[in-house]
């Protein structure tokens, strides 16, 4: 069951099925990935740092089309069997990773979620899509040990999240199959984003040249 965490400790319920906590297998070790294993089957991934992904050569590359990238990011996230969507997750042991800063376009998206949630029967608002600066420090000093990623203004907005176990997770992520709840809507931050591990092992089409895949390290 997924929970929303709020900046004065409470934490409410979702309407999000329960995740599967069975002891998955050990996991065998992969270039990169400082393996941490539970039963929530979530590695320590370090995503955003290209020097734990080493740049491929071209000719080890193939191109992370749609398809591609659905049969990594929900298979073998980071090259891990298994694996899904580790950049929707905010691990505590790789704290560089926040679900923001939501890019300044982005303020449009949270107006339209709002009005899509309403539209739905809930009562929601700004505050129940996204976190802000003086509630993410809060939230920083409560739970992360006021780590300096929350204390700073630059990496709001955030998308809220949920607590899953010893985890914590976007909110619009489904917590069994781990599949985005609104992937067609969901935020250019999102749309935009490439990790390292993406970055090292596959050409790519990027915003400023959407029709062309190439090599960005």
């Amino acid at each position: 069951m997924g929970f929303n965490l709020k900046a004065n400790g409470t934490i409410t319920v979702n309407a999000a099925d329960e995740p599967d906590i069975k002891q998955e297998e050990e996991v065998k070790s992969h270039p990169g990935i400082k393996t941490k294993q539970d039963r929530f089957y979530l590695p320590v991934l370090y995503i955003n740092n290209p020097q734990e992904w080493p740049s491929q050569p071209l000719e080890n590359r193939t191109h992370f089309t749609d398809k591609v990238a659905y049969d990594v990011c929900l298979g073998s996230c980071c090259g891990v069997e298994g694996l899904k969507a580790g950049c929707c997750h905010l691990d505590p042991d790789d704290i560089e990773h926040v679900l923001g800063p939501l890019e300044k376009e982005d303020a449009v998206w949270i107006d339209t979620m709002v009005k899509k949630l309403r539209k739905t029967g809930q009562a929601v608002g700004r505050e129940d899509i996204v976190i802000d600066f003086e509630e993410g420090k809060v939230i920083g000093a409560k739970f992360f040990n006021s780590h300096p990623v929350f204390m700073a203004e630059t990496s709001y907005p955030m998308i809220r999240f949920q607590v899953i176990g010893p985890r914590f997770v976007c909110k619009f992520l489904n917590p069994t199959n781990k599949k985005c709840t609104i992937y067609e809507n969901r935020p250019k931050m999102c749309r935009n984003y490439l990790c390292q591990f993406v970055k090292g092992n596959f050409l790519v089409r990027t915003e400023a040249k959407p029709n062309t895949y190439q090599k960005l390290r």
